[in-house]
């Protein structure tokens, strides 16, 4: 299964359109990265503790990363202000969240290629397990308690399992046997047009 990581970015609270263009490079580039998933909310500025924005924040899963416009103290005491459960950068034992601070001199490419170093360092590693080409040679030898052994039963072949024989039953909702009964019950059956 291949690693994910969630990136959350947190609008600036300044209506400059240099952040708004930064913030929708990197949301476009999270968006269409196979191992990320893109997370926009509102300035945490303009929060509320019981708005959806922070509602969502309070979901996020750990490993998390969060980019925003404030500095990593204004903002661990922003969301301790709004009662989020988790510490910014692993302080504690809550939550482990990284939190990146975004400037107007840096380029959407290099975070991303910090986010993407990220990914990489939270993947998954894997081992080679080598199979050995010959049997397994043991020094020592494995002795089983005597177990009386009893043959297995043979499975039962058709033609020596017992037939059953079905009786009919005698009543009214019997089908007729005779082929002329069978005619009419089927011209009756039309004549009642259902």
């Amino acid at each position: 299964m291949a690693v994910r990581i969630t990136v959350v970015i947190i609008q600036s609270a300044q209506r400059d359109g240099r952040f708004t263009d930064l913030e929708e490079q990197l949301l476009t580039r999270v968006m269409f990265e196979n191992n990320m998933d893109a997370v926009l909310v509102g300035p945490v500025e303009h929060m509320e503790s019981d708005g959806t924005d922070a509602l969502c924040l309070s979901k996020i899963p750990s490993g998390t990363v969060l980019l925003g416009w404030l500095s990593n103290a204004d903002a661990a005491d922003r969301f301790q202000r709004l009662g989020m459960p988790w510490r910014i950068d692993g302080q504690g034992q809550a939550t482990q969240l990284r939190y990146r601070q975004l400037t107007l001199n840096e380029s959407s490419d290099s975070v991303f290629a910090e986010l993407s170093n990220i990914l990489k360092n939270i993947s998954v590693r894997t081992l080679q397990i080598a199979v050995p080409t010959s049997p397994l040679k043991s020094s020592a030898t494995t002795s089983l308690p005597n177990v009386p052994q009893t043959p297995a039963p043979s499975p039962v072949r058709r033609s020596e399992s017992s037939s059953i024989e079905i009786q009919p039953k005698a009543s009214a909702s019997h089908f007729p046997a005779d082929r002329d009964d069978l005619d009419q019950l089927v011209d009756d059956l039309e004549a009642l047009d259902l």
